[in-house]
C-alpha cells in the first residue's frame, strides 16, 4: 500500500538552527542513513524537495497503515517535522474504477 508524505520543518527548526549550526551534523547524518536503508528495503520509493516551497514529498510502501507510524518515528529528526499522510492508490487504477463505477 503506498503512501505520499507532505512534510516540512517546524518553524522554531530554523531559529535553533541559526543558534547552533553545529547541532545538525549528527541528527542530519543519522536521518539519511535511516532514509537510505528504507529506500535499499523498498519501504521509501522516492523523495522530493519541493524548492522554493521548503516542503518535502516523499513515496512509501507499507504492508498496512499501522506501519507507517513503526517506521516514520523511527526517524532521528522526527520531532523536526510536521507531516501529512495521505493513502495513495494508483491514478490509472483510480480511473478504471471510475469509469466502471455501477452507480
Amino acid at each position: 500500500m503506498k503512501f505520499i508524505i507532505i512534510s516540512e520543518h517546524r518553524p522554531e527548526f530554523f531559529s535553533y538552527l541559526k543558534e547552533h549550526p553545529e547541532s545538525l551534523a549528527g541528527p542530519l547524518t543519522e536521518h539519511i542513513e535511516w532514509m537510505q536503508d528504507l529506500k535499499e528495503k523498498g519501504t521509501l520509493v522516492d523523495a522530493y524537495f519541493l524548492p522554493g516551497d521548503g516542503r518535502c514529498i516523499t513515496i512509501w510502501d507499507f504492508k498496512d497503515e499501522s506501519e507507517v507510524d513503526n517506521n516514520i518515528l523511527q526517524d532521528p529528526m522526527e520531532l523536526e517535522f510536521t507531516a501529512q499522510f495521505f493513502p495513495a492508490v494508483p491514478l490509472f487504477e483510480h480511473m478504471n474504477n471510475a469509469m466502471n463505477r455501477k452507480e
